[in-house]
Parts: structure tokens; sequence; C-alpha cells
């Protein structure tokens, strides 16, 4: 099973025993630290959004931006995607 798998297997797991979306994104952070690309950009979509985490642009942009020095290409998308937003405000 691959990391991305397992961590939201964990994720749905916790949601699925009445833990919080929070704690779910945080025992699925753990996964993230290890470097998988896909979950570092998933995080960092996370983070840009606000979904089960306090939205932070910052943290969006720390995932996005490892994920995509590992090769995940929609990360590049994505941190042109906030760039463009962050330059109109």
């Amino acid at each position: 099973m691959s990391k991305l798998s397992l961590s939201w297997l964990i994720c749905t797991i916790m949601v699925e025993v009445n833990r919080s979306d929070t704690e779910a994104f945080h025992l699925y952070e753990k996964a993230v630290i290890q470097g998988h690309a896909d979950t570092q950009f998933d995080a960092g979509v996370i983070y840009e959004h606000g979904r089960s985490v306090k939205q932070s642009n910052t943290e969006a942009l720390r995932w996005l931006t490892q994920a995509f020095e590992l090769g995940q290409l929609l990360a590049q998308q994505q941190l042109i995607s906030i760039s463009t937003i962050a330059a109109e405000a």
C-alpha cells in the first residue's frame, strides 16, 4: 500500500471512530512529513483552503513548494494560483 493510500485510510478511520477532522489531518500530516510529493501537495491544498485546519497561505506555500521540488507538477500550478491571488490582494 502506498503512503498516500495508507495515510488516507488512517484519516478515514480516525473520522469514523469519532475523532475530529483536525486530529485526522494531524495524523495525515505525519505521513506528509515523510516526504511523499502527492501527500505534500494535498497538505498544501488543505492549508490553502482551510479544510480541517486553520487556513494558512504560509503552510500552503511550504508544502506546495516541497511537493513541486519532488516533482509534483500540479503543485506548480497551485503555487502560481496562490501567488496570483496574493498579488491581487
